[in-house]
């Protein structure tokens, strides 16, 4: 997967495909960097998932969110 296949949003670190899949629709992806580690997540579809910028930006904040929060080991 290559960013150069993508399309900046107007959201900072989402991006959305250039392409659109036959029966998923165009593919949300996530691209940031936290204490110098880069992250890069598929967040869904548009048709598959119903997504739009808001709502995939709301699904990578929540995904920031996971990785900030400290992890308990039982």
């Amino acid at each position: 997967m290559r960013l150069a296949d993508f399309d900046k949003t107007p959201y900072r670190g989402l991006y959305i495909s250039k392409d659109e899949f036959s029966d998923f629709g165009k593919k949300y992806i996530a691209r940031f960097q936290i204490n110098k580690k880069r992250y890069m997540k598929v967040l869904g579809f548009t048709k598959k998932d119903n997504l739009d910028d808001a709502k995939a930006y709301k699904l990578l904040e929540e995904y920031k969110q996971f990785i900030l929060t400290p992890k308990k080991i039982e």
